[in-house]
């Protein structure tokens, strides 16, 4: 000591809320040792002039968050690992102190783990994302979402194998709901869009041509209102021989045409709830 200051040597002192211990030159850190904050981070490592210089070190922070990698001026730089509160982690190359930016890989929570191109903290870039399950998702992300690419995803209750295009999906693919449905075919625009099938969790399939999410031309098996259609669609509307089952298990058959029962005979209950037993001829109702 002198004049009350560490000149060199081993120590402890505290100052001003601040624990600092470690090797010393000239009353500051100078050598391997560690700070400990009043706000609760602590840096362990490499000190030069009170700080971290270069070479390897540790950042702790008072919310779990921590960086144990290489440093340079005083900044992160180079390869590190940055280890989130709770358990996701970055490992890659840092640069000029700034998170996530580069390559590396991230592990999370619910058990996916990315490894890619980082930019400002979220996946930005080339990279491969691994579900739980296994499957993978590989292409350009773009803040954190699939932007181009193809594979296995989960979004929204819905785990999607196949194409993405600017951050929908786009060209062949399959969807699996989380009540059971699955579609197979062509999306666009992030729907059902061109040919495909739908099979409902019962087994029933309508297939054809989709646009926007609904059928358009095609044939099978639908569900509305509760009335169970087995018929087929031209331009969207009910059009050709079908049949469909009301929620009280009464029955029309015959043909439909733009949208409306046109020849045939049986039950239609109407949009709202209305109750009509007949045969049709030409879109007309004979009563009887």
């Amino acid at each position: 000591f002198r004049a009350g200051r560490i000149v060199a040597g081993q120590g402890t002192v505290v100052r001003r809320g601040t624990l600092y211990s470690g090797t010393w030159a000239k009353d500051e850190l100078h050598g391997e040792g560690s700070i400990t904050y009043a706000d609760g981070r602590t840096l362990i490592g490499e000190f030069r002039d009170g700080r971290i210089f270069n070479g390897t070190g540790m950042l702790r922070l008072p919310n779990g968050d921590q960086f144990e990698g290489t440093w340079a001026s005083g900044l992160w730089e180079g390869a590190g690992t940055l280890t989130y509160a709770d358990g996701s982690e970055i490992k890659g190359i840092f640069s000029k102190g700034h998170i996530g930016e580069g390559y590396g890989t991230m592990k999370l929570r619910d058990g996916k783990v990315y490894t890619g191109e980082w930019k400002s903290g979220m996946m930005h870039g080339q990279g491969k994302l691994i579900l739980p399950t296994g499957h993978t998702w590989e292409g350009e992300f773009r803040r954190d979402r699939m932007y181009t690419g193809a594979g296995v995803s989960d979004v929204h209750n819905v785990v999607h194998e196949g194409e993405w295009y600017r951050g929908k999906k786009h060209g062949y693919g399959r969807d699996n709901c989380f009540d059971g449905t699955v579609y197979e075919g062509m999306f666009e625009n992030n729907c059902w869009h061109g040919e495909g099938r739908r099979i409902a969790p019962d087994g029933s399939v309508l297939e054809g041509e989709w646009r926007e999410g609904a059928i358009y031309n095609g044939s099978g098996v639908m569900w509305k209102h509760g009335i169970m259609y087995e018929a087929s669609w031209r331009k969207g509307l009910l059009h050709g021989n079908g049949r469909q089952i009301n929620p009280d298990g009464s029955t029309w058959e015959g043909r439909y045409r733009r949208n409306k029962p046109y020849n045939g005979r049986g039950v239609v209950i109407d949009m709202w709830g209305d109750m009509y037993e007949g045969t049709w001829v030409d879109g007309m109702r004979i009563i009887g």
